[in-house]
């Protein structure tokens, strides 16, 4: 308790958001050891990979806000509805023609123009840098010379430029495999891919790698090449920032694919030595853009030395909680200074430090913690103290706004999400997964999977099981199922896993982000995550 402080409704410790939270992220940033690896030019680390809440939008606003060596890009800005609109290239997209040089090739003049524009204060500064250290011949040149009044125009310009010549040669290779008719069927969206014989296919994507070939790609790495001359100033640097990129801003068909060529561009472009583009990425984004490869001699494990993932540990969010209810409390009652987390929450909650109880009801995320500290301090609003009973009564309904949002955040990878949870619906304590493969609710999942048979919804790795299941009913391919979605509930966060009885219980929030199907037998146990129980109907004993 303070003397004299009264708890207001809607005085919180930040908003959940961190578009919405400048004012806390401005005073309470709490940087952790990958940021100074982001900011390090020879440092490889260019992908914030984290679950949603963890705080990758918050790690590239800050380092917006106190840079001025930075330029971000909206993905909306990038106009892919040139591609989106044009059914002849949706077309061939739909044969899983690899069109993936195409996507790389627009990202990077995305790229290097605003790389060029930042460097250099206008266009005859280029055109002087230019002249003074390429002869007439070289290639580099003729490809700026070719595209540098682009440079300085709206993107849109050049991005429809480049995919509409592209479309014409695709154009014309589709006309001599099927003639002119059924191209006039296609433009007009009155022909589809599932018209098309085993054969067209064939011929189609053979023209379409033709077109491919013919891109502009090695002059393109040749002009990112030249630019580290032309930029000779290695103390002058920037970065390149992207969020946002699980919003809408291109159409759903080609999201993923756009961002798995954006993130081979990223790694492209280390090259150029004064640049670095640094993106934001959702973990379930991440792994369905990676699920969406299709194009031969792509290597998913080349990324790996790219990404950093975010994880919190108890320390830093105990840090991140005491500034920010230091800074509540300064800017909201009447300037107190040095308010402390005990100050105002009881130092134990049940049998638990009051810390850990709110942390364990967390995974490990500012978004979780920042949630339930204000659901807290609004429950508390007309009193002078927070009691157990009033972090009590917020219990159940916090659980159950994070039981949705844990849905919503992984429906789109795992379309039948809601149904893995019910399995845990009233499972309080310990249990053996061996014990799972005996229930109903298995058998009824597993009929529901094979539902999606069929539809264009995204199919994960149990939809596979299921479907291997139903095709040949035994004990063992009934388990791999039960396997396959434990490992899906373990990645969510939604349950701890012990593989052996000699093991601990791991968390992929504290531990490795993904267990495997394979690790998990049947001597394997699991426990429901704190933060779902009262939301699945769950009271251990405290």
């Amino acid at each position: 308790m303070i003397n004299g402080v009264v708890y207001r409704q809607g005085v919180h410790v930040g908003e959940i958001s961190a578009e919405d939270d400048d004012v806390f992220l401005d005073e309470c940033f709490v940087a952790q050891d990958f940021y100074a690896q982001l900011l390090d030019m020879n440092s490889s680390k260019s992908i914030v990979l984290g679950r949603t809440g963890s705080g990758k939008t918050a790690v590239l606003k800050q380092l917006e806000r106190t840079r001025d060596d930075t330029i971000r890009i909206d993905p909306k800005d990038v106009a892919f509805d040139y591609i989106s609109n044009s059914n002849v290239l949706k077309f061939v997209i739909d044969l899983n023609c690899d069109v993936n040089l195409l996507f790389q090739l627009l990202w990077k003049h995305v790229f290097l123009s605003h790389s060029i524009k930042k460097y250099f204060k206008d266009r005859n500064s280029f055109e002087t840098a230019i002249d003074n250290i390429f002869d007439r011949n070289n290639p580099a040149r003729m490809y700026f010379e070719r595209y540098q009044k682009t440079f300085w125009i709206e993107q849109d310009v050049i991005i429809k430029e480049i995919s509409s010549g592209f479309e014409e040669k695709v154009s014309a290779g589709v006309e001599s495999a099927l003639g002119a008719e059924k191209l006039a069927q296609i433009k007009s969206s009155l022909a589809s891919s599932h018209s098309i014989s085993g054969s067209e296919k064939r011929e189609i994507q053979s023209r379409v790698k033709h077109a491919v070939s013919e891109l502009q790609m090695r002059d393109m790495n040749r002009a990112i090449d030249a630019l580290n001359e032309l930029m000779g100033n290695k103390q002058r640097h920037f970065y390149i920032l992207m969020d946002d990129l699980d919003l809408d801003w291109v159409d759903p068909g080609l999201q993923y694919k756009l961002i798995q060529s954006l993130i081979e561009t990223v790694k492209n472009f280390r090259k150029l030595r004064n640049v670095k583009i640094l993106l934001a990425l959702r973990s379930d984004v991440y792994e369905k853009s990676i699920a969406s490869i299709e194009y031969e001699g792509v290597q998913p494990e080349k990324y790996e030395g790219l990404i950093t993932t975010i994880k919190w540990d108890r320390e830093s969010l105990r840090n991140l909680l005491e500034k920010r209810i230091s800074f509540m409390f300064k800017r909201q009652y009447s300037g107190r200074d040095n308010v402390r987390l005990y100050d105002i929450f009881p130092e134990k909650i049940r049998s638990s430090p009051g810390f850990e109880y709110l942390c364990d009801r967390t995974l490990l995320r500012p978004r979780d913690l920042i949630y339930f500290v204000n659901q807290i301090l609004d429950k508390a609003s007309g009193s002078t103290s927070i009691s157990q009973k009033t972090v009590s009564d917020v219990e159940a309904d916090y659980s159950r706004k994070r039981l949705d949002a844990l849905k919503t955040e992984w429906r789109s990878v795992h379309p039948k999400i809601d149904a893995y949870i019910s399995l845990l619906s009233r499972q309080t304590g310990k249990n053996e997964v061996r014990e799972l493969v005996t229930r109903d609710r298995l058998l009824e999942i597993c009929l529901e999977l094979a539902e999606l048979e069929g539809t264009d919804k995204f199919k994960d790795e149990c939809y596979e099981k299921a479907t291997q299941y139903l095709k040949r009913e035994n004990h063992r391919k009934l388990f791999e199922l039960t396997a396959c979605i434990i490992s899906v509930l373990y990645k969510i966060g939604a349950i701890e896993l012990k593989l052996t009885k000699q093991e601990t219980f791991y968390a992929s929030y504290r531990n490795d982000a993904v267990i495997d199907p394979v690790q998990i037998t049947e001597d394997a146990s699991y426990r429901v995550t704190p933060m779902l129980w009262r939301a699945l109907g769950i009271t251990p004993n405290l």
